[in-house]
């Protein structure tokens, strides 16, 4: 199964990097690129979001270091001796091990769906308008094609319009 899911991707990639640029310009249409992510990390608004989710989880990410630090510790302490015990006792030592991982696993998770969504909520808006600025450029320059950045190997740094959205995001406030 996974030799068949990685012929398909290769075979995919061959195809996108060797087939399908010579096909879009024999067509003679405009493909550029974009990197989100990147121009999300190089506007004021998106390193200003990104400060603030910083800021908001920094505490939260400290109080999940302490604990886990808490949990080895417990660890280190229920396992001295653990020779020297009754079956019983390490049954019960074992069992709370499990607990107190499950614990800490579940403030983990928590922890993390609320940073997503707080990134959703601060991210969100700022990209919903860098993609409405790529349609403007792709309207205002009669791009047929934009690809994602992700998609792709390589691409020509004269396709790529990431530093253009950047600025136009900037200039448009």
């Amino acid at each position: 199964m996974y030799d068949r899911q990685l012929t398909r991707f290769l075979l995919t990639s061959l195809f996108v990097i060797f087939i399908t640029p010579q096909a879009f310009a024999a067509a003679g249409s405009k493909v550029v690129v974009v990197d989100f992510e990147r121009a999300l990390a190089q506007t004021k608004a998106g390193q200003d979001a990104l400060k603030k989710l910083e800021t908001e989880f920094n505490g939260k990410k400290k109080e999940l270091e302490k604990r886990g630090m808490e949990f080895m510790k417990w660890q280190e302490q229920a396992s001295k001796n653990a020779d020297m015990k009754t079956p019983a006792a390490l049954a019960a030592l074992r069992k709370e091990a499990l607990q107190r991982a499950d614990e800490l696993q579940k403030l983990e998770q928590q922890m993390q769906a609320a940073l997503l969504k707080r990134r959703e909520a601060l991210f969100g808006p700022i990209l919903e308008k860098l993609q409405k600025m790529v349609r403007t450029i792709v309207d205002t320059e009669n791009v047929d094609i934009v690809i994602h950045a992700g998609a792709i190997a390589w691409v020509r740094p004269s396709l790529d319009i990431t530093d253009q959205l950047v600025r136009t995001f900037e200039n448009a406030k």
